[in-house]
């Protein structure tokens, strides 16, 4: 069950779901509930979720590495029954788009030494609107994203979706901005099941 903010009193949550749904998850977004709310629903069923991609208005401005997330280390000390995100993604869906003056690739990594989670923005050099050549911004981007690969200190846990990347790369295979979005956000998950089932270290 998603529960879409928390606007409700603790009272009339507890009185719409105690007892109505055994075994049943509650999904939290719109940030942090009140202590109130966690103790109705029971902190355990609870899935804090949180959008964590800080959202330019153009790839050109996104730049280097920000913080992710640490929920994987923390949540059950907590006490919650799980986190979850976007991924690479903003909470806010967004149809369409123009054709972008640069390519980015969003991609998560943990440190090898504290493993929190951080994004990487590989974006591609070519930047002017009116260079249409998607393809060549793709493979700078690209080119970036497996060169990182090879960074002491960090992991990107070479995900099946981060190799996808890589064989694009040696075999100079076009990708699709939909197919970077698929991989960018496979990634991601695939990263996270790492890391919370030990696969990743």
């Amino acid at each position: 069950m998603v529960l879409r903010g928390t606007g409700l009193p603790a009272s009339a949550i507890a009185s719409e779901t105690s007892g109505k749904f055994p075994n049943t998850m509650y999904f939290l977004t719109g940030g942090t509930p009140a202590p109130s709310v966690l103790s109705a629903l029971g902190m355990r069923n609870c899935v804090l979720v949180e959008d964590r991609f800080l959202v330019q208005p153009n790839n050109s401005l996104y730049k280097g590495i920000e913080p992710f997330t640490g929920m994987h280390l923390t949540y059950s000390k907590m006490g919650y029954g799980g986190f979850s995100d976007y991924t690479g993604l903003s909470a806010k869906f967004r149809e369409g788009g123009s054709l972008p003056a640069a390519v980015a690739i969003h991609l998560t990594f943990f440190g090898k030494k504290t493993p929190e989670v951080f994004i990487e923005h590989f974006v591609s050099k070519s930047q002017l609107a009116s260079d249409r050549d998607l393809a060549k911004k793709m493979r700078e981007a690209i080119a970036a994203a497996v060169a990182a690969s090879g960074r002491a200190g960090d992991s990107f846990g070479l995900t099946a979706a981060y190799k996808r990347y890589m064989d694009a790369h040696k075999h100079k295979t076009p990708v699709s901005l939909q197919e970077n979005k698929r991989w960018s956000v496979a990634h991601h998950l695939d990263l996270m099941s790492g890391l919370l089932s030990g696969r990743f270290k």
